[in-house]
């Protein structure tokens, strides 16, 4: 808290602390749009404008740098608690450099899946209670530096907690709480048609995932009253194209909780770990998707170790303050990159599932399921199809039967609605197109084999996969 008499600081001068109060105000008068900004250089404007609303009074300044999250929040709520206090918006507006006394800057910020609400960025708030006599400015200022908002209460009275009461106060009215988000607080777009059934891996390992996610959840109550702290921590870890994206969306869809997910792109410095950490404990019950968390916590004993990252990811998860209430799910392509005081200790992650390439039957499940939106010729065996392709991993598969298909419209292998109609030809076209795309990236290599599609394996204009 800095405390000012007659609204200025003790420790800034200017030349406005010369002029009387009557030249300074005729400065003001006098400044137009264009000038502005030399006059501005010359003279506090703040402290006039603290000094012509509050009077020759003393007042209290109280200031805290916000995340955006917390912003959000806090705006959503502004109304609703300076009111519960008995507080009335008279005027707000904005001071940029170059213009004076203009329209307050506001952004839309979304609140439901279809619903935006207005939000202060930089504005001055002039507020009055009028039973009790006092006043109050609210000033917010886009912090660029770290990504937040930069607040300042100015109050004739001295309340030391108030932006303590404004966070608590939005924390219980917070309308993230149970919502699909990623760590910008931007509103997730859910696929609502997935479901399980299009995740296609062993049954043995989806069963393992739904009981220390879904299951665990669904548990809540009975933990809680056999004092067992809700907390998991579980890595999916495989090549790319095995699955872990599909698992995020099924369960993104499926789960009644708050839904928090992290890309790398989200974490630029130490702060926002914390962020986010607490982001999570705030909103809970809540499931934590760190997607690709070998960029977040590579072994500090590497090349390009992140240290900072993985001892704050530690601390948040199983320090002194807990990490009730939420279940963290992350993915990686390279699980020997990740540090091994995260992946093998459990109060961090207890659990580590490995995906690998789809067997057999899995294959066979997997050509129904991407070629469902089209018509395949009744002579396709899918599982004679499948036996060329056993080193391939899911992605690619799919690949497979949209090139297949791509293929079959431009020969305009279509029905009378335009439907492409898959031929064996088509699907060995596809094979010799994709055959080049390297994706057994996490497989053994095979002396004197190519490293691309097949590695041995051939496909030829003789296969026709009836």
């Amino acid at each position: 808290m800095v405390k000012r008499g007659n609204a200025h600081n003790s420790n800034t001068f200017s030349i406005s602390d010369f002029l009387s109060d009557d030249e300074k105000k005729t400065k003001l008068i006098e400044a137009t749009l264009e000038s502005y900004r030399k006059i501005s250089s010359r003279i506090d404007i703040e402290s006039i404008m603290m000094e012509n609303f509050f009077g020759k009074v003393e007042t209290f300044v109280f200031s805290d740098n916000v995340s955006n999250y917390f912003h959000n929040i806090m705006q959503y709520n502004l109304d609703g608690f300076l009111k519960e206090l008995g507080f009335d918006l008279i005027e707000d507006f904005s001071i940029r450099d170059s213009e004076f006394l203009s329209q307050a800057k506001k952004i839309k910020v979304q609140c439901e899946e279809n619903k935006f609400f207005d939000a202060y960025s930089d504005a001055y708030l002039f507020f009055e209670n009028k039973e009790l006599e006092s006043k109050l400015c609210l000033k917010i200022n886009k912090n660029y530096g770290n990504n937040g908002y930069y607040y300042e209460i100015f109050s004739d009275c001295e309340k030391s907690d108030l932006l303590i009461q404004w966070k608590n106060y939005s924390q219980k009215n917070n309308f993230y709480k149970g919502k699909k988000i990623s760590a910008d607080c931007s509103f997730l777009k859910i696929n609502k048609n997935i479901t399980w059934e299009d995740v296609i891996i062993d049954e043995k390992i989806k069963n393992v995932i739904s009981e220390n996610i879904e299951k665990l959840f669904s548990m809540s109550d009975a933990l809680k009253k056999n004092g067992i702290m809700l907390k998991r921590g579980i890595i999916v870890e495989g090549s790319p194209g095995q699955g872990k994206t599909m698992i995020c969306k099924v369960l993104i869809k499926e789960l009644p909780v708050t839904i928090l997910y992290v890309l790398p792109t989200h974490i630029h410095d130490r702060s926002d770990v914390a962020r986010i950490c607490d982001m999570a404990k705030d909103l809970s019950p809540t499931l934590l998707i760190l997607e690709d968390i070998d960029y977040l916590a590579e072994d500090r004993e590497g090349p390009g170790g992140a240290g900072w990252s993985v001892i704050d990811l530690m601390n948040k998860m199983d320090g002194i303050e807990g990490f009730e209430n939420v279940v963290t799910l992350a993915t990686t392509n390279l699980i020997e990159k990740v540090e091994n005081a995260i992946k093998n200790r459990p109060g961090r992650f207890d659990r580590v599932i490995s995906l690998k390439n789809p067997s057999k039957d899995g294959i066979v499940r997997m050509l129904k399921n991407f070629t469902q939106k089209f018509k395949v010729d009744a002579k396709i065996n899918f599982e004679k199809m499948s036996e060329k392709l056993d080193k391939m991993s899911g992605a690619y598969i799919k690949d497979l039967c949209i090139t297949a298909a791509l293929l079959a419209i431009q020969e305009n292998s279509v029905d009378e609605n335009g439907i492409a109609i898959l031929l064996g030809k088509h699907f060995i076209e596809a094979l010799k197109e994709i055959k080049d795309k390297d994706f057994s990236q996490n497989q053994t290599f095979v002396e004197n084999k190519p490293m691309g599609f097949m590695r041995g394996s051939s496909v030829s204009d003789d296969d026709d996969f009836a």
